[in-house]
């Protein structure tokens, strides 16, 4: 073999090497382009992330009534007035207690509210 012959196949694997250097290289840059356009492409249904995060977005602040916000504000209402409500009937019948175990005025007062007449010997009757 000559000199000529050993250069020669040096540089052809050299060349071929490098070819698949940079085959390697262009395969890998896809693979990520792929993911990165998976991620932030168009799903199955054909919406963007940019639509899908607009839905996210138009939950969040209230707008009238159809957001997560606006109805966790309704119920927090709700549940305020529920409580206020509770805590009236606790207080008139702790009322109505109160005046049949002392014959207080406030007790037969309570009970009157809701129809009910208490006689000084404690027993209720109804009217």
């Amino acid at each position: 073999m000559t000199f000529f012959d050993i250069s020669a196949i040096t540089t052809v694997g050299a060349v071929i090497g490098a070819l698949v250097i940079i085959i390697g290289g262009i395969v890998a840059v896809y693979k990520i382009a792929k993911r990165v356009e998976d991620a932030i492409g168009v799903d199955e249904n054909g919406k963007t992330v940019s639509d899908r995060l607009s839905r996210v977005e138009h939950q969040l602040w209230p707008n009238g009534g159809d957001s997560l916000a606006d109805q966790v504000k309704d119920l927090d209402t709700c549940a305020k007035n529920t409580s206020t409500q509770v805590e009236l009937i606790r207080d008139l019948l702790v009322g109505m207690v109160h005046g049949q175990t002392q014959g207080s005025a406030m007790g037969r007062a309570s009970g009157a509210a809701f129809g009910l007449a208490t006689p000084k010997y404690g027993k209720k009757t109804q009217d």
